[in-house]
Parts: structure tokens; C-alpha cells; sequence
């Protein structure tokens, strides 16, 4: 079992989606999950990074340094990327990730969560392997892609005290955590400053949710945004939305 970092929780889809290589490999001693329950166990070190497919658009976030340090509020999706796959994430297959743009005729965009939604809004199922699994999964939106640690995150002036996002399953009952921060590891040159999280039991229409992050130090965010299920409490499929992630 896994605790939340030191007992803490270690794009836009066009018409036609493009796939890109995530790297599905998380260090041991750089992300841990109390959420993904005794079920969960340690994530592998090294492995190959074409281990785990995600549908994702290359315009989705600028993984390069920006000119100017976004003031809050700001939307997660526009610079971090949904490239942290986790758990049963490492193996392909098991988790997919579907953006799309606002114009997209899609279960989470025919139906946005308002509209005025920010962001991307993705489609995310989390099918559990049949053996030989991890007991969880789950997805980290990094700064920059595939970062648990090595480069530096994302310096955010302080003043921001949540992380804002609608969410809705796709049955409702879905249990999901979110969180918001929380990369970190013995020896990693670099990690979050800030870890929050919430746990959510999901209905089948829109509502919304927040992670409180009041009163901490934003100055290093390699995770601006993430989810966890545990292998447990899923029948199926983990099927669910979230739309419009920002910092406010």
C-alpha cells in the first residue's frame, strides 16, 4: 500500500484524435497513494516509455517555459499535460483518456459541464486488468509532460486557494480522488510544493467540485491536476467526465 506522497497520493482531440506516446513510468519513491488503497502496490522503476498509448491532441498544453507566470484563476489544461499515467496506467490499454474541442458531438461535449466550460473536457474509462494488476490507476496532468521529478514545475504566484472542475460518471456511483499536487520522492530533484485531495463519489449528471490548496506554497507544481480509482471499486469500466480544471 501506498501512502500520499510520504503517505500522500504518488490534448484537444480534433476530429480525428492523435495519439501520443505517454510515459506510463512512475519511480517507485516518487508517487505513492493512500487512495489507491491496500489494493495498490509499487509502481515499477524504468520501463519503456511506448508502454502506455494515450489519445491526446499536441496543441492540447505549451509544454515549453512560458514568457509570464499565469496569475490564478487559470485553466490547468492550457499548461499542464495529462501525461502522468499511473498504477494499472503503466500497462496499455487500461486507461484511456479522450479530449475533444467544444465543437466535438461527444458524450462529454454534447453535453458540456456549462457553457462557458474552460479547458478540455476528457473522457476518461479505467478498465482494470483481469490479473496480475496494480489494485489502481490513475492520471496525473504534468508540468512539463512526463515529469515526476526531474525538471523543474510550474512557479504559480500565490493567491490561488482551490482547484475548481466539474465531474459526472458515466452510471454514477464512480468513486474517484482527485487531486491537485503531490509528486514528490526521496532523492527527486524536484517536487511539488503543494498536495491536496478529495474523494468523490460520482453522480450521472454534472457537478462540481474543489480541491482546497488555501494556505499553501505553489512555487513548484509538477501536478496541476489528477485522478486515482482503485481496481475495487469498479465493476466494469471506471467511467466518468471532468470538464473545466482551473486554479482559482
Amino acid at each position: 500500500m501506498h501512502s500520499y506522497v510520504a503517505r500522500s497520493l504518488v490534448t484537444f482531440g480534433s476530429s480525428i484524435a492523435l495519439v501520443l506516446t505517454a510515459c506510463a513510468t512512475i519511480p517507485t519513491d516518487k508517487f505513492t497513494t493512500e487512495d489507491a488503497g491496500a489494493e495498490g502496490g509499487a509502481a515499477s522503476d524504468g520501463g519503456s516509455a511506448d508502454s502506455q498509448v494515450s489519445q491526446m491532441d499536441s496543441a492540447t498544453a505549451d509544454t515549453s517555459t512560458p514568457d509570464a507566470t499565469p496569475i490564478a484563476p487559470f485553466v490547468v489544461d492550457s499548461f499542464f499535460v495529462a501525461s502522468g499515467f499511473m498504477g494499472d496506467g503503466e500497462t496499455a490499454g487500461t486507461i484511456a483518456m479522450i479530449p475533444a474541442k467544444p465543437t466535438d458531438n461527444s458524450d462529454c461535449q454534447g453535453n458540456r459541464a456549462t457553457p462557458g466550460a474552460v479547458g478540455v473536457c476528457h473522457d476518461v474509462t479505467y478498465t482494470p486488468p483481469a490479473s496480475a494488476g496494480k489494485g489502481w490507476g490513475g492520471v496525473f496532468w504534468q508540468y512539463p509532460a512526463n515529469n515526476w521529478g526531474t525538471k523543474a514545475g510550474y512557479s504559480i504566484p500565490p493567491g490561488a486557494s482551490k482547484v475548481s472542475f466539474w465531474a459526472k460518471g458515466a452510471a454514477g456511483g464512480e468513486q474517484v480522488t482527485f487531486l491537485a499536487g503531490g509528486i514528490a520522492g526521496a532523492g527527486s530533484m524536484y517536487q511539488d510544493t503543494v498536495k491536496s485531495q478529495i474523494k468523490a463519489t460520482l453522480t450521472s449528471a454534472w457537478a462540481q467540485y474543489s480541491i482546497d490548496i488555501s494556505g499553501q506554497m505553489y512555487t513548484q507544481v509538477l501536478g496541476g491536476f489528477g485522478w486515482t480509482m482503485t481496481a475495487t471499486s469498479v465493476t466494469t469500466s471506471g467511467h466518468f467526465y471532468v470538464d473545466g480544471i482551473e486554479w482559482q
